[in-house]
Formats: C-alpha cells, sequence, structure tokens
C-alpha cells in the first residue's frame, strides 16, 4: 500500500509518478519466484513493485526494447491469505485489504483474461497454486500481462526451461 500511496502523492503534488526514477533489470535465469526475490535483494534491489500504469509500460517497452518477449518474468506480487495478490511492499495484511480495490482498478486489463486464477493444471495435468505474479507477453495482441504462477514454475511446466526470468527494480 506504502507504494501506491506514494505513486499517488507524488501525482497530486508534482505531477509526476514517483517511480519515473526507478531502473530495471530483466534477468533471464531458471529461478523459483522465492530465488528471483533473494537474487533482486541479492543485487541491491527488489523485485519489481509495479504501482501504476505508467510503470507497467516502462516495463513493458523494456521488455520490447531487449527483445526478451519469449521470456515469462517473475515481478514482486504474490497471493495474500485473504486479499488476493498483493505487491511487496504493500503493508499489513489490513492494509492490503482494504487497498484491493483501488489495486484491481489500476490494474483493469492488464491481467491476462480469466486471471487471477490462483489455481492452474501443471503440463502433466495436476492441479497446482498459483501464488506468485508474472509478466508475460502475448504476441498474438503485441502487449505483456499479468499472470498468476506457481512459485517453482519450471517442476510445474517444464516446457519454460530458459525461458524465465525476473525484473529487479532500484531506486535511483
Amino acid at each position: 500500500m506504502y507504494e501506491i500511496l506514494k505513486e499517488i502523492r507524488s501525482i497530486l503534488e508534482t505531477k509526476e509518478i514517483a517511480s519515473a526514477a526507478h531502473r530495471y533489470e530483466l534477468a533471464v535465469e531458471d529461478l523459483t519466484w522465492s530465488q528471483a526475490r533473494r537474487a533482486c535483494e541479492e543485487r541491491g534491489g527488489y523485485l519489481a513493485v509495479l504501482t501504476s500504469r505508467e510503470e507497467f509500460e516502462r516495463v513493458q517497452a523494456q521488455i520490447l526494447a531487449e527483445e526478451q518477449t519469449a521470456v515469462m518474468f517473475f515481478v514482486g506480487a504474490c497471493r495474500g491469505e485473504k486479499s488476493g495478490f498483493s505487491w511487496l511492499e504493500s503493508g499489513t495484511e489490513q492494509e492490503i485489504y482494504e487497498m484491493l480495490s483501488l489495486y484491481k482498478a489500476l490494474f483493469r486489463g492488464f491481467w491476462l483474461e480469466g486471471e487471477p486464477g490462483y489455481t492452474g493444471l501443471t503440463e502433466d495435468g495436476e492441479e497446482v497454486r498459483e501464488d506468485c505474479v508474472a509478466v508475460i507477453y502475448r504476441s498474438s495482441d503485441g502487449r505483456c500481462y499479468l499472470n498468476d504462477m506457481p512459485d517453482d514454475i519450471l517442476s510445474a511446466f517444464p516446457s519454460y526451461t530458459g525461458k524465465t526470468g525476473y525484473i529487479c527494480e532500484y531506486d535511483e
């Protein structure tokens, strides 16, 4: 919630988004969501916390510019127990719950249709929980979407080997 409120305050006070000075790094590496989170922290950043349409569009533009459209990128959102998906820096569970309607409105149209589904089927047809969020590119639309995924994507979808990654965000 803090990051979303910071963006709203910045827009009202300066007419600019606070994340405009942030830098993003696309890392193509076969890691789980949890491992990706740690990898970003070890690099001095964090899994990207996309709190505005402008920020989502900047990340999408970078994916296109770096020609990484075949890669599924984990971002810093995960499923809470009460509130659906929330960004890592969102605050307490109660704050997350209160901000959920704003979050849904903010990213309406950015989720792949029918998502988040919270569960899915593995390549072997087994049901799996999808507690993590990734940005994926869909060539039929020529744009990126949010999609829920399992933490260990490769155990559920071995065909993603070599096509997984994560996005680190740096405050600069």
